[in-house]
């Protein structure tokens, strides 16, 4: 008898000791838990420059506000070097001095822009000259910033389409060299080179250890990460509307470049009739079978020839392209009637939130 009383006390102290353990671990999860704190959110730093003939502002979230200043700076110096290559009428730019030496004799370029005549004459080729860089022999017959200034002439037109043929653009790799064939003959990167500076820009905040930023060079939008948690939001201006007035807003939830190309960006109207930058290589005037197109791609630079060239060939035939060339492309097209298409797989990796 007195050996199973002594047994049930050995058993009832373990218990005991159990139940004393369970109790302090407890505890210490109680303290734990209360003493607990949260890590403090990453700073979002917010800056803009006047660069590439428009406003660049440039969003980044990092582990502290100095870091980011830092990666910020050398991002714009980034965007300014691509500038000072590309101007078109800046003293000794690349652009300037191939201009100049059209019909006389190649011109070495800068790796940057040679990247650029690139992927430009492919997206001419794959658009049948829809996209052509060699524009500018009409682009500057026309001056849309002066309602009053004249009409370039129906002959003035036409001679300068002569001009105009992305072919007539050698190019050598391995000299790294580039020469218009014809006198006369002249390149602008207005429709591509935003793009590439702004990809350059965020390529400089991830070596800065920048996962989460925005880089928006005038509707040129390159994306990382996310907001504070929430998708990067791209507002889409409505074409036929006042300025801030939005068709739509693209939450973009994967790292992407969002551009949109519209005859409201750089217009006029004169009786009746609505003039805009967006010249057709063919006719030297402007295009007329889009109000706006958005595209979002893996690069900027792509993006931005993508959206000048689906504009200039209309919907039906942008489309084809794209789903022919560029299935990693989606776009959203406002037609000459204001109508919608887009691609199929539009809204993957994007919700479109209608405006009122």
């Amino acid at each position: 008898m007195t050996r199973f009383i002594f047994k049930i006390f050995i058993c009832l102290s373990v218990i005991g000791v159990a139940i004393c353990f369970v109790d302090l671990v407890g505890c210490k999860k109680i303290t734990a838990k209360t003493e607990r704190r949260e890590a403090p959110k990453q700073p979002l730093v917010k800056q803009e420059q006047q660069l590439m003939g428009t406003k660049v502002e440039i969003q980044a979230i990092g582990p502290s506000k100095p870091e980011i200043d830092q990666a910020i700076v050398r991002a714009f110096d980034e965007i300014r070097k691509i500038e000072d290559m590309a101007h078109p009428n800046r003293e000794g730019s690349d652009v300037v001095l191939l201009n100049q030496s059209s019909g006389k004799h190649p011109v070495k370029v800068h790796e940057e822009i040679f990247e650029i005549f690139k992927q430009a004459r492919e997206i001419s080729e794959r658009s049948h000259g829809a996209f052509d860089i060699t524009f500018a022999a009409a682009g500057k017959l026309w001056n849309f910033k002066d309602p009053d200034a004249k009409f370039p002439t129906k002959k003035q037109l036409a001679e300068a389409v002569k001009l105009i043929d992305f072919r007539e653009l050698m190019l050598d790799d391995e000299k790294r060299t580039a020469f218009l064939k014809k006198q006369g003959m002249q390149v602008g990167l207005g429709a591509i080179a935003k793009g590439y500076a702004a990809d350059k820009a965020m390529a400089v905040l991830k070596q800065d250890h920048i996962k989460n930023a925005i880089v928006d060079a005038g509707g040129d939008v390159l994306l990382a990460g996310s907001k504070l948690g929430q998708p990067w939001t791209v507002g889409i201006q409505h074409p036929r509307k006042p300025h801030g007035q939005l068709y739509a807003i693209l939450r973009v939830t994967k790292d992407a470049a969002v551009v949109t190309s519209g005859d409201y960006e750089r217009f006029f109207i004169r009786d009746g009739i609505l003039y805009h930058h967006i010249l057709n290589p063919k006719t030297g005037e402007p295009a007329r079978l889009c109000q706006s197109v958005t595209v979002i791609g893996p690069t900027g630079m792509l993006s931005d020839a993508l959206a000048t060239a689906i504009f200039v060939m209309g919907p039906e035939k942008g489309l084809e392209m794209v789903e022919t060339f560029y299935p990693q492309v989606d776009v959203l097209i406002i037609d000459a009637v204001g109508g919608e298409r887009r691609t199929a797989h539009f809204e993957e990796h994007v919700t479109i939130l209608r405006a009122s």
